[in-house]
């Protein structure tokens, strides 16, 4: 599987946003998420768990401002 851009995460964040699809649609473009960046969890609890009022795009950008590796 492809490895999505910024963009395309983006749409993504917004169908979600906006409950679009059908269960298998919203599964399947989550585990695009996942596959695409690092930071694919702070992109979920963002969506999913926080009050916070975000545009896909501010959405993706305080996920990855957000986002500290672990580094070994």
């Amino acid at each position: 599987m492809r490895k999505l851009n910024k963009d395309e995460i983006i749409e993504l964040i917004e169908k979600l946003q906006r409950a679009e699809g059908t269960d298998e649609e919203q599964s399947e473009w989550i585990y695009q998420i996942e596959n695409s960046v690092p930071f694919h969890q702070e992109i979920i609890n963002l969506l999913f768990w926080s009050n916070e009022k975000l545009t896909a795009e501010d959405l993706y950008k305080k996920a990855e401002k957000n986002y500290n590796p672990i580094i070994l």
